[in-house]
């Protein structure tokens, strides 16, 4: 059925035995995609990329980039292919689909000898982009839980700012219960990201405004870091500081 609603589409487009109509050939375009027709989908992308008919959409882009990537991955209606599934899918996630992104991370995660090794930075860049997209409601339904599960499996690859996060999430009790010890350990490990380079570039005041967000809420080695740092002049000398914090 969807081959069919594609080649009546494609009639439709070309004015093959029949009147051309846009609005005809994006309707049937669009049924086949919808039943997970891989080429529908991607004419609807176009039609949704140059505004045919149809006023431009991102979210819908994305959606159909997915619906692509999808087929290519089971082969539905198609070869299978899992290069052009990863290359749909990154094309999803790069235009803010949620579900797109973390497939992109399965991707990094195990790697795929065709297209790359593993890759935990990637992975990591991935999770906090589709966390992003759940804590905002950016084209899917807010959901703060999942938010936070996403931002820890980032944090988990060591990508500093879904460190960041966690940190946020634990200090605040957004989503879960409020540990400023849990806070504070997840504050430092970012401080340690930017203070080594560890997947970002190195940034010795950011480390060090995290490790003092750390200290601020108690956290001993944090204390002690914040110490470190003023006793050797790394940030302005402050000895009274540095006592207290080595204290």
């Amino acid at each position: 059925m969807s081959e069919y609603f594609y080649k009546l589409a494609y009639w439709y487009e070309r004015g093959n035995g029949l009147k051309k109509d846009e609005q005809k050939a994006f309707e049937f375009y669009k049924k086949a995609a919808d039943m997970d027709h891989a080429e529908g989908a991607i004419k609807v992308v176009i039609y949704y990329e140059r505004g045919i008919i149809v006023e431009k959409d991102k979210n819908k882009m994305s959606e159909y980039y997915y619906k692509i990537a999808y087929c290519y991955e089971r082969g539905n209606g198609l070869k299978k292919d899992e290069q052009k599934a990863f290359e749909f899918y990154k094309k999803a996630a790069d235009m803010d689909h949620a579900e797109g992104a973390i497939k992109v991370v399965g991707y990094y995660e195990r790697g795929c000898e065709f297209v790359f090794k593993q890759d935990r930075n990637k992975a990591g860049e991935y999770y906090y982009k589709a966390a992003y997209l759940y804590e905002r409601g950016n084209g899917i339904k807010k959901d703060e839980q999942k938010a936070f599960k996403l931002y820890r499996k980032a944090a988990d690859m060591n990508h500093a700012e879904g460190t960041i996060k966690v940190g946020n999430y634990y200090e605040r009790g957004i989503a879960i219960e409020k540990d400023k010890n849990k806070a504070g350990e997840y504050y430092r490990k970012a401080a340690y990201c930017y203070e080594r380079g560890n997947g970002i570039k190195n940034d010795e005041q950011k480390a060090f405004e995290l490790y003092r967000i750390a200290a601020d809420i108690d956290h001993a080695e944090g204390i002690f870091i914040v110490g470190i740092y003023y006793e050797c002049g790394i940030v302005e000398k402050d000895e009274r500081t540095a006592f207290t914090n080595r204290s």
